[in-house]
């Protein structure tokens, strides 16, 4: 538990995946500018999102069932109402609460508001949440990824567009300092120039398994200097490791990436069903991306975001994933050139920026200057 001697913040946010992640390049500038900081991410508690904030060296609280797998150093609440948010602000005493989305970075919002703690809340999708209009009327500051979402919101506060934080070369490469752990990164040719990671496991999954291996296989004279990484669901790595090899493709097919934010890291490219992986979770590894949209995917935020960066040119969107024709077509100039991914890393870096960060650690930082602080006991 973070000690109360200290200048302590709360980062809450969960039930979406890579919500709460924003927070952590926020945290490191919050540590560089407030003297006596510390920090403690409240989540949903999945183990990829435990092991991410443990190793950066926050400390981190999971609300709900335990999953399957967790750090050791991450503890746990009961969720069973909205009264355990309000104990934990309470024990903790946080100068103030950062909302980063979804049911419990509303939720424990809703808890700081309450306590008359001072909350800033981040809105990284295109798409204004529940939680966020919710949170807006009662918020100090309010920071939105995308221009696009500010005529949606209707806030009692400050509405600052920062673009979405994420963390700068120092915390990425600190990520994948632990790569050789990596089962299916040991695996790879290191003298190879390119990596193409799919990430097949869910969403419109059966449509890439099929379609991608002939799509790359029309592709051979493309390949050389390529690796192939594709995650799929166990039950259908082995069928899919058998079409690559049909079709003449070295590739590796995966259940489980043990690190996957390392892999991307190193990656040329990544291909991701939308949803329920989130484009706004990979971008954060700067690799071009392109998002698989099934015909039956719901029209949801992920969607929404993924298709707005495209307009834009930061990604490439797939609406027709079953289609081997398409892929070929699409992903034909991305392998044969390093421009075209060149201009998609570039395109995203105006919606995902270092200093995203620094704007919004440097708004909370006024924020806890403020006199009108207080905290309902």
């Amino acid at each position: 538990m973070i000690q109360v001697s200290t200048t302590n913040f709360v980062f809450a946010g969960g039930s979406e995946p890579g919500l709460l992640l924003a927070g952590l390049a926020i945290a490191d500038e919050l540590r560089a500018i407030v003297p006596h900081a510390r920090f403690l991410f409240a989540g949903s508690g999945t183990a990829e999102e435990c092991r991410r904030i443990c190793h950066a060296g926050y400390e981190y609280v999971a609300f709900g069932n335990p999953p399957e797998s967790r750090q050791t150093r991450a503890w746990r609440l009961p969720w069973t109402s909205w009264g355990e948010p309000r104990r934990l602000l309470k024990r903790t005493r946080p100068a103030a609460v950062v909302s980063l989305g979804g049911t419990i970075g509303e939720t424990v919002g809703r808890a700081a508001i309450g306590l008359g703690l001072p909350l800033a809340v981040l809105e990284q999708h295109v798409t204004v949440s529940r939680a966020t209009q919710r949170l807006a009327t009662k918020a100090r500051v309010v920071c939105l990824g995308f221009e696009e979402t500010r005529p949606q919101l209707m806030a009692s506060c400050p509405v600052r567009v920062t673009g979405i934080p994420v963390a700068g070369p120092a915390r990425r490469a600190a990520d994948g300092a632990t790569s050789v752990a990596d089962a299916v990164d040991m695996d790879l040719d290191t003298a190879r120039s390119g990596r193409l990671v799919i990430l097949g496991d869910g969403g419109p999954r059966r449509e890439l398994n099929a379609a991608l291996p002939k799509a790359i296989g029309r592709l051979q004279q493309h390949l050389p200097g390529w690796r192939i990484v594709h995650r799929t669901h166990g039950g259908e790595v082995r069928s899919v490791q058998r079409l690559y090899r049909r079709f003449g493709v070295d590739a590796i097919a995966t259940g489980h990436i043990h690190n996957l934010p390392a892999l991307l890291a190193r990656s040329e490219l990544v291909i991701a069903a939308t949803p329920p992986v989130d484009v706004i979770e990979l971008a954060a590894s700067a690799t071009p991306i392109v998002a698989a949209i099934g015909a039956d995917s719901p029209e949801c935020a992920q969607v929404r975001t993924a298709r707005t960066l495209a307009r834009s040119g930061a990604c490439v969107v797939v609406d027709q994933p079953d289609q081997e024709l398409v892929w070929a077509q699409v992903l034909e100039p991305l392998l044969r050139e390093h421009a075209p991914r060149r201009r998609l890393s570039a395109a995203m870096q105006r919606h995902l920026r270092t200093d995203a960060a620094w704007q919004m650690a440097s708004m909370i930082r006024d924020l806890i200057s403020s006199p009108s602080q207080s905290f309902v006991a």
